[in-house]
Parts: structure tokens; sequence; C-alpha cells
């Protein structure tokens, strides 16, 4: 049986759900304020059927705002909430199944996972910036633009998900056991909850991660394939 979202006062499958919601977001231009129905529609939709609503929404929403995607691709709704705080959502995390609630949770805390040992990677590409020359492992082609331009791949038999699965392994966890929340200050950022299991993955990464120096292009490419 296929699922059905309660908007206002109608029924509609995720398909339908999410179209409206499209249709609506094209209708505006950038930073240009939802009126009337279109505002009811989307503030119920989202306040209701959004994959982190508790989260998210804290607080009543106030005012919605058409504006221009982080990566500047897209557009997207912002959302103006009672306590003054202003958050951006998608669709794609509305409506979800319980398949989609899962794929999203455990990406959402793969961010959180990267996020954690980020720094490890920014030490490597600082010691590769001081070298006169740097070759990329995948192409074999100087990166000629160090600066901007190169990535700290997961080199040899430790690749991120193995190291991953590893430790998930030794801790005797599940991926989806592991709580995070945004970084302060950075809505878009996710962390650890508990501190202490993020100290823990922290060394564990240490222990096996073996950076080498890539293209941007090259590692993305290679983690596609992956």
């Amino acid at each position: 049986m296929r699922l059905k979202f309660q908007i206002l006062d109608n029924e509609y499958s995720q398909t339908a759900a999410r179209a409206t919601c499209s249709q609506i977001l094209g209708k505006y231009n950038i930073r240009e304020k939802l009126m009337d129905d279109d505002y009811r529609f989307i503030k119920a939709a989202f306040q209701n059927h959004h994959y982190e609503k508790e989260r998210k929404f804290p607080s009543p929403i106030v005012e919605i705002v058409v504006v221009q995607s982080e990566s500047g691709s897209n557009k997207e709704f912002e959302f103006v909430l009672q306590n003054m705080t202003i958050v951006r959502a998608g669709i794609s995390k509305c409506f979800l199944t319980e398949n989609g609630r899962k794929k999203t949770a455990t990406k959402n805390i793969k961010d959180a996972v990267r996020q954690t040992v980020r720094h490890q990677q920014d030490e490597m590409r600082y010691l590769c910036r001081k070298q006169d020359q740097v070759v990329c492992s995948l192409c074999g082609e100087v990166i000629l633009d160090p600066l901007n331009d190169l990535h700290a791949d997961h080199a040899g038999e430790f690749e991120f998900n193995a190291i991953l699965s590893l430790w998930l392994e030794e801790m005797g966890i599940d991926i989806l056991s592991i709580e995070t929340e945004d970084v302060p200050g950075f809505g878009s950022v996710r962390q650890f909850r508990d501190q202490q299991l993020a100290e823990k993955w922290i060394c564990f990464h240490k222990k096996k991660f073996r950076p080498m120096p890539a293209h941007a292009k090259c590692n993305l490419m290679k983690n596609k394939k992956v």
C-alpha cells in the first residue's frame, strides 16, 4: 500500500506532495516571500513531514522565503521561526518512506563521521603544500593548484568506508545508533553528540588513515565508483 501524507485538508502520495512543493518553489523569484495558500501548504508540509522536523523546526514557522541553494544550482526554501532562527530545508528530506529515512539517517551520520576527522585530512594537505611539487596519486599528473585542488585520498586497503566498517565492528555498534547534532553556528554541518565516542573514532581513523595527494576531481570520481 502506498504511503499517504496529510497536508492541510487533503491526502497526497509522495510523488504528488513533492510535485506540489516543487511547483510552489518554481513560482517565486529569489528572496520572494511565500504568500497565502502557498505559504500555508509549505508550512504544513515541512512542519509535519520533514525527516527531522523536531530538530529542524523547534519553533513555529512564521515566514518562508525562496532562496538560492548553497551550491547555486537551484532554489530552496528558507524558514524564519518564531524564535528568530533561520533554517533552510530541501524538498528531498520530506515525505520519506521507511527505507528513505534509513538512507537519509545513514548519510547524515556519515557526514558527521567525515567531519570529525576532517582535520586529519587538512594536516596532510598542509604538509603537501609545503613541497615544491605535488603529484596526484590517482592520475599521476602534477597538481598545479594545491591550494584549491588538493584532496587527501584514502589510499590503499583502508578506504574511508572500510575504516568506518572496521571501527563499527570493533565497537560493536550499528551506524544508525550513532546520534549526531548540528555544529553550533554551522546548521548544515553535523557532529557526534557523544564526544567520547567521537574521540574513539578519531584515534581509530588516525591509525588506519594512509592519505595520498589527489586532484579534487580525481578523488571525487574515484569515490563515485566505490
